[in-house]
């Protein structure tokens, strides 16, 4: 297992674009346009959430007749833009909503996988059970050894 050893808002951003697939100069970049977003605390766990913020405002964008709650538009925004390599592409625009183009958004749509439809619950008689008789299944028993 890896440790990575955090020391600052830019280690956090690095840590969260990494997952997005940034690398190099379109991370620093990135990174730069972030932190002028972000307000650092010191609260690890608050700047992801300022991140996911920011990606849910674009994955509303995105995904407008989506009926997903917000971590899994999240979680589809963040697999869609892996699968059409957004990073190398985009760069740091999928957090700006209003960046969002429409050839962006229809390659993004195009990387959807789409989820099993949800179950459907059938109503169904309830069935007799028939409790064995100890009696009974002894008979059952010898009678096929008989025969």
């Amino acid at each position: 297992m890896v440790t990575l050893k955090i020391q600052s808002l830019d280690d956090i951003i690095r840590a969260y674009l990494c997952g997005l697939g940034f690398t190099g100069d379109k991370a620093a970049a990135t990174i730069e346009q972030l932190k002028t977003k972000l307000t650092e605390n010191g609260d690890g766990d608050a700047a992801v959430e300022a991140l996911d913020h920011l990606l849910y405002q674009s994955a509303r964008q995105i995904f407008k007749n989506s009926s997903l709650d917000k971590p899994q538009l999240i979680a589809l925004l963040k697999f869609c833009y892996l699968r059409s390599n957004g990073a190398q592409k985009w760069g740091g625009s999928v957090f700006e909503p209003s960046a969002i183009d429409g050839k962006m958004a229809e390659q993004l749509h195009q990387e959807i996988i789409h989820m099993a439809p949800n179950y459907v619950l059938s109503h169904m008689e309830p069935q007799p059970i028939e409790i064995p008789q100890p009696g009974k299944l002894i008979k059952k028993i010898f009678k096929h050894k008989s025969k």
